[in-house]
């Protein structure tokens, strides 16, 4: 009722989280989330379309949509960052390597896939003036759908494990699990640059936690 006849407070429900896909996976953690984003852009839309001057049917359009974002979890890819001077205010070197591990896009391709049958899944089918077959059918071959997810994917900022904290010695650590920088006195780290890994969700609640 919420989502389609906006008979409820929607500022309360800004975001539905669907249930996890756990079925498709064997880990202890999914894989994978997915998001409903749906009314809370039509206001920005608005806002939008007044401050360039669209049309009005251009608003409209802006208005009646919403979304499923498949979001990866678990990323097996692995970015880097380097010192590219000894001068501490030159910024450093930062390349995340996004989907460098195809198994991000395998598991990315089964996220699109189930996305797309809930889209095409009655009665939300019948809500939907276009689905997704329009351009992504769910019966599309894997190779289709990994070139949309390698087009499409982006990132959600939620940058981690940069500075990640281990044993004392470890040289694949930079902190102990203290957040105390090996080899600096007097300094630690308090954010998500803490993190072996990453968790299975928005990392702001185990920031707050780390910070605290």
């Amino acid at each position: 009722q919420t989502i389609f006849m906006s008979r409820h407070c929607q500022s309360l429900y800004p975001r539905i989280m669907l249930a996890k896909l756990e079925e498709f996976f064997e880990r202890w953690t999914p894989d994978v989330r997915s998001s409903i984003m749906f009314n809370r852009f039509a206001d920005l839309a608005v806002w939008w379309g007044r401050l360039f001057e669209e049309s009005e049917s251009a608003n409209q359009a802006l208005c009646n949509n919403w979304k499923i974002g498949c979001i990866l979890n678990q990323p097996q890819s692995r970015g880097f960052i380097k010192l590219q001077s000894s001068n501490p205010h030159v910024p450093p070197l930062v390349n995340p390597n996004y989907l460098a591990d195809d198994a991000d896009v395998d598991t990315l391709v089964l996220a699109v896939r189930q996305a797309v049958r809930i889209f095409d899944a009655p009665p939300l089918d019948s809500l939907l003036r276009s689905g997704p077959s329009a351009c992504l059918a769910a019966q599309s071959d894997e190779g289709s759908i990994a070139e949309f997810v390698r087009k499409n994917a982006k990132t959600t900022w939620h940058y981690s494990c940069t500075t990640r904290m281990g044993p004392v010695g470890d040289p694949k650590c930079v902190c102990d699990t203290r957040g105390h920088v090996q080899g600096v006195a007097n300094l630690r780290v308090a954010d998500a640059g803490l993190m072996p890994e990453i968790v299975s969700a928005n990392i702001n609640a185990a920031c707050v936690m780390i910070g605290d």
